[in-house]
């Protein structure tokens, strides 16, 4: 039987008051060897000391009883992934969950498990782990790909839809010879010849934009050809206008 919170917050009052009442009727009894209560034809109803012993340990067992039906069935909450299916109720227990997690773990071998913990809460399924690994892997890509395994392997096992898979890392491992996640490692020396390499490829770049900034002050009829921007080819280019202007002007 499910209990609902306030279902379960009420009973747990009531079972504490109740545990609390017998625990007073206990003390009082020590004090006392009986118990006189007035009837209504006006005489005396006498309880023995005993009597009121035994009815306060009756009512302190099954406060206990109630305290411990209480936090059971929360437990029993816990431990299992309910489901409801076609057929009806499916239940899956945190510690088949974690043999699963624990099978994906093993076919990871840039990492290895340190600690993990399974939980339900709320009818909500996290995974958290905490990990060792390799030194020469990139761990963003290693740690998304094993979240990516967990979560599928759980989902077309048992049809859980984990809600977070949580991944601390811990320390770092001795360096593999075989993963999908290895780091390339760059020789200082290739380095520096692609920074070389990038500075001349921008220079060039930047060379190409003056000679066509230049060219772009010539009309089509005394453009000429560039070869340096302080050189011949630009006197060359003033003097075809002075031999211009020297014609028009004679024949004028």
């Amino acid at each position: 039987m499910k209990l609902r919170g306030l279902d379960r917050i009420l009973l747990f009052i009531g079972a504490f008051l109740n545990a609390a009442i017998s625990v007073g009727m206990f003390l009082i009894s020590l004090r006392m060897n009986s118990f006189v209560l007035p009837t209504f034809d006006g005489g005396n109803f006498i309880i023995s000391k005993f009597a009121v012993i035994l009815c306060a340990a009756f009512i302190f067992i099954f406060s206990i009883y109630m305290l411990g039906l209480t936090l059971g069935s929360h437990k029993k909450k816990d431990e299992f992934v309910v489901q409801e299916t076609a057929g009806g109720e499916l239940r899956i227990s945190i510690h088949a969950l974690d043999s699963m997690v624990r099978n994906v773990m093993s076919s990871h071998g840039d990492m290895s498990l340190k600690d993990m913990s399974v939980e339900n809460i709320k009818d909500n399924v996290f995974v958290s782990l905490k990990i060792a690994i390799a030194g020469n892997v990139s761990i963003p890509l290693a740690v998304a790909s094993l979240q990516k395994d967990i979560r599928q392997h759980l989902l077309s096992s048992t049809g859980i839809d984990v809600k977070e898979v949580r991944v601390s890392v811990d320390t770092t491992e001795e360096a593999v010879e075989s993963s999908p996640f290895i780091m390339q490692e760059i020789n200082p020396a290739e380095k520096s010849e692609d920074v070389v390499e990038d500075k001349k490829r921008k220079h060039g770049l930047f060379s190409k934009k003056i000679d066509i900034s230049d060219n772009a002050f010539l009309s089509p009829e005394d453009s000429v050809e560039i070869k340096d921007i302080a050189g011949q080819s630009t006197l060359e280019t003033f003097e075809n206008h002075n031999i211009e202007g020297t014609d028009n002007h004679a024949g004028t």
